[in-house]
């Protein structure tokens, strides 16, 4: 059964906390990205001055039906008024085309997961995700994370052809990922992480290579130990800020001669079974920012590559077998905010120059051997 990692650094919230001083990478990103779902309860909260579009109404009025909604949360959806009103959906002010379709579940899964009639079970709608949402064909957002439909994920989805932005995070869905995704060529977020223990796969992800405008990626508890290419995959595509696979069972990681990570912030390989010494082209990527390592199997000698790595505010490689000592280069990178070294099996004395950090926010160094 895989271990559920604690929430990755790279969320909304703390991802745009770590970056704030370093090139306000993390603000560039976000206003892109989520400029349209921070302002979703705002935005949903205004009566629309334009009437939504009748075959659009009927395509999400047979949606529902097809849906179990134990907190009542779509009672605003029936045959009257106008659908643009209704919770959740965001529509053009000109066209009354539905654009954005907000059905994610607000509430942390963290906390009661497993407990019926908690806020985040309860709030949780199942049933199938139907068809009739290719009429919706200016769509351009869809959140449905936190759900739990079960079974695949709708390959139909591959056929929103307008989608920007795409997370099925935690869903309930199970099975391959469906390679019809790549179809989706517009798309610059996506979203599939599983911390819920439900059993999503691929065993290719050549699909990916079509998304050429993707900016953030996160895959995380997507079991991804057939996915051999999944580096190479990655590293091709040429937008990318964040990068998520956490709990993916890959290992090892492979080696890189061409590295295209030109525009990567974040990178997120926590909780793998990756082993011997950190791979030499993730010191290349000089423009991280945040890098979580944890949880792994490295071992040896503190990672001397790391001391190029100056714009890093985030970085975790606790719980490894690192046995070496601390090297003063690590005090160098005096932009980091968050240091977690903890867990391993660190020699020697705690250097002086760590006052040098002075950014620093929290240091974690417990379960080692520093003095």
């Amino acid at each position: 059964m895989k271990t559920t990692p604690p929430t990755p650094p790279t969320s909304l919230s703390s991802l745009c906390m770590v970056m704030d001083n370093s090139k306000k990478l993390g603000t560039i990103v976000f206003l892109e990205l989520f400029c349209l779902g921070c302002l979703v309860i705002s935005i949903c909260n205004v009566i629309s001055d334009v009437a939504c579009i009748e075959s659009e109404r009927q395509a999400l009025l047979r949606f529902k039906q097809n849906l179990t909604d134990p907190s009542d949360q779509l009672a605003s959806w029936s045959n009257g008024g106008n659908c643009c009103d209704w919770t959740g959906l965001v529509c053009d002010n000109l066209t009354g085309h539905v654009i954005e379709l907000h059905l994610g579940n607000l509430h942390n899964p963290t906390e009661d997961t497993g407990f019926p009639g908690e806020p985040f079970e309860w709030s949780r709608l199942s049933g199938k995700v139907v068809s009739s949402l290719l009429d919706l064909k200016h769509l351009q957002y869809l959140d449905l994370s936190g759900n739990n439909f079960g079974g695949q994920i709708p390959g139909f989805l591959g056929s929103l052809h307008n989608l920007r932005y795409l997370n099925l995070s935690n869903a309930g869905f199970e099975g391959s990922v469906p390679p019809q995704l790549g179809n989706l060529t517009h798309l610059q977020y996506l979203d599939l992480h599983d911390t819920l223990s439900t059993y999503l796969y691929a065993e290719n992800l050549q699909w990916l290579t079509y998304l050429t405008k993707l900016k953030s990626l996160d895959l995380s508890g997507v079991t991804l130990s057939k996915a051999s290419h999944w580096l190479e995959v990655t590293n091709a595509l040429p937008s990318l800020i964040t990068l998520s696979l956490s709990n993916c069972d890959l290992d090892p990681v492979p080696p890189l001669k061409n590295v295209n990570f030109s525009s990567l912030g974040a990178l997120d390989l926590s909780y793998n079974t990756f082993s011997n010494s950190i791979s030499s082209w993730i010191f290349t990527l000089t423009s991280l920012v945040s890098l979580d390592l944890s949880h792994n199997s490295f071992q040896g000698q503190f990672p001397d590559g790391l001391r190029n790595m100056t714009s890093l505010t985030y970085l975790s490689l606790s719980s490894n077998g690192f046995n070496s000592s601390i090297p003063n280069c690590l005090y160098s990178l005096n932009h980091l905010q968050h240091l977690n070294l903890g867990s391993n099996n660190f020699q020697g004395t705690i250097s002086e120059g760590v006052g040098n950090l002075t950014s620093a926010i929290s240091l974690v160094l417990h379960t080692t051997n520093l003095k």
